[in-house]
């Protein structure tokens, strides 16, 4: 399974992390709800192990946290008691904002990634990363946009779509297409041999798809149920789990 929060509004609309995360917070604030997410995070994983439901759960950061020292060596102290909730974690933040990070936003992230937690780049600019060095790195996924990969292929890669997943695979990152917004994405995805999708829940016609390579080396594309689970304050974790 995979949680996103989200903020939800009075009229009920769901904010995703990027609209309301910003880069910098002079009150210390937004360091404070990412501290919140993390650690909620970390109780969700304990709980979901324990009920036999393991969950994967990628929490958004930004500078803020990655600022303060002390926040993040506390984050640390909790998450590294349970190896079981560090494997299922991950800090996900744009790909252009984890190239920018200066000395010591790099040596806090690092922080978690010696206890195992993994970390996700968000929005990727292009596919032709340096793959081995992302991942001595700490990083265990990479997100780009559905359309764009299927539209304008050579803007992500000089390979064919079929072969990305492989190349990237080769290096044990994880490869998520992000903002599925048509069915007919989800089986260009399938042709492609995509491993992950997540859908645009901003579009009114949103269908969530998890795609799955089988140990079979066959495809099974799992129809995903929708269920909002209300945490603590006014955060909401959007749970997409298979029927």
């Amino acid at each position: 399974m995979i949680w996103c929060p989200k903020v939800s509004q009075i009229d009920g609309k769901l904010l995703d992390a990027h609209e309301f995360l910003p880069n910098s917070d002079r009150t210390g604030t937004v360091s404070e709800l990412e501290q919140m997410l993390v650690r909620q995070g970390a109780n969700i994983i304990h709980r979901s192990n324990i009920s036999g439901d393991p969950t994967s759960l990628f929490v958004p950061i930004s500078y803020s946290l990655l600022n303060d020292m002390d926040a993040c060596e506390r984050l640390v102290e909790l998450v590294q008691s349970n190896r079981a909730v560090t494997a299922s974690l991950f800090l996900m933040m744009d790909e252009e904002k984890y190239t920018s990070l200066n000395e010591n936003q790099r040596t806090n992230l690092g922080l978690f990634v010696k206890i195992g937690v993994g970390v996700c780049l968000n929005k990727v600019r292009s596919l032709r990363l340096n793959f081995q060095d992302l991942y001595a790195r700490g990083v265990k996924y990479v997100k780009a946009d559905t359309q764009r990969f299927i539209e304008k292929p050579q803007s992500y890669s000089d390979l064919h779509n079929a072969d990305v997943a492989d190349f990237v695979t080769r290096y044990d990152v994880g490869l998520i297409m992000d903002n599925v917004v048509q069915e007919e994405q989800i089986l260009m995805l399938l042709d492609d041999k995509i491993p992950f999708a997540k859908a645009n829940t901003s579009h009114r016609h949103h269908q969530c798809a998890l795609i799955c390579w089988a140990k079979n080396q066959k495809f099974n594309l799992l129809p995903i149920r929708q269920k909002i689970i209300r945490a603590k304050s006014t955060y909401v974790l959007e749970q997409s789990r298979s029927i």
